[in-house]
């Protein structure tokens, strides 16, 4: 029951009126429009899509943890591989690479929710989701790369090792955690900033409330 009553109160989220839906909508336009513009300049491993779904759990929880992530892949996928690569991979292949690529934002979304309850607008704030971030980093180009040589690189007429895989993969795992050094405390400021304003103009005209208020009792 309590698991139910949940996912409802999470599905009550979604109205455009509500704050942390229309913050979704930023981060899935952020994933979007970042995954777009480096893949088609050739900077795949540079991207958006870490950091939005890492801030959807810090600072959104719920089911914005699968919404944002999956919405910033699903829409990207369309374009990547059915616009641009279609057949360069077989369907089934991709599908399959597809669950590993997905399942990694919306862990690294999970694992982020658990910074929630400790995230103020300040500088420790941003430091911590920063230092996270290169863990979640490399566990996500490992799981990747693990999905990728199971699904693609390890069958023929590829045949290559796991440990070529791993390989292979380190330089592209410098490139990502450099992006990530650079956009999670970038963007997390920016929307760490945008979601305390609320909270701070609230007790700003609350006081003023509570002061015409002890002045009219003590009339």
């Amino acid at each position: 029951m309590n698991a139910w009553k949940a996912v409802r109160s999470s599905l009550a989220d979604l109205r455009f009126s509500n704050r942390k839906f229309r913050v979704a909508l930023l981060l899935i336009a952020l994933g979007v429009l970042g995954r777009l513009l480096f893949m088609s300049i050739k900077l795949a491993n540079i991207e958006t899509v870490l950091v939005a779904s890492l801030l959807a759990g810090s600072y959104l929880g719920g089911i914005y943890v699968v919404i944002v992530p999956v919405s910033i892949m699903v829409s990207t996928d369309v374009i990547i591989y059915v616009a641009r690569f279609p057949g360069f991979y077989p369907l089934g292949d991709v599908a399959a690479l597809a669950l590993f690529l997905y399942s990694g934002y919306i862990l690294i979304a999970l694992i982020g929710t658990a910074t929630r309850r400790r995230l103020l607008f300040r500088l420790k704030s941003i430091a911590m989701l920063t230092s996270i971030s290169i863990p979640l980093t490399v566990f996500y180009d490992i799981w990747t790369a693990t999905g990728m040589w199971l699904t693609i690189t390890g069958k023929p007429p590829i045949n290559f090792s796991l440990w070529q895989v791993y390989e292979l993969q380190v330089p592209f795992t410098l490139l990502h955690i450099l992006s990530t050094l650079i956009f999670v405390p970038i963007f997390g400021t920016i929307f760490l900033y945008y979601l305390s304003q609320p909270a701070e103009s609230a007790a700003r005209t609350a006081a003023p409330s509570e002061d015409a208020a002890a002045l009219q009792n003590s009339l």
